[in-house]
């Protein structure tokens, strides 16, 4: 399952960010929703970044006799 880094800014109240494994940016988006919600403030920006992760597989070209 993706992984999305969501990150409320608040102004002067300060940042939450918190990471969610989520189908889609979607799900993301209404986590975000949800911690706004409890504060009952309006945000200042919502991001919401796709956590990729890259691994490097070495492989060496295989000679048929």
């Amino acid at each position: 399952m993706p992984q999305f880094r969501v990150s409320v800014d608040f102004g002067k109240d300060g940042v939450e960010q918190l990471e969610v494994n989520a189908n889609n940016v979607g799900v993301a988006l209404k986590q975000a929703y949800e911690i706004t919600a409890k504060k009952k403030t309006n945000p200042v920006s919502v991001n919401v970044v796709r956590v990729i992760e890259e691994s490097w597989e070495t492989r060496s070209p295989v000679m048929k006799a």
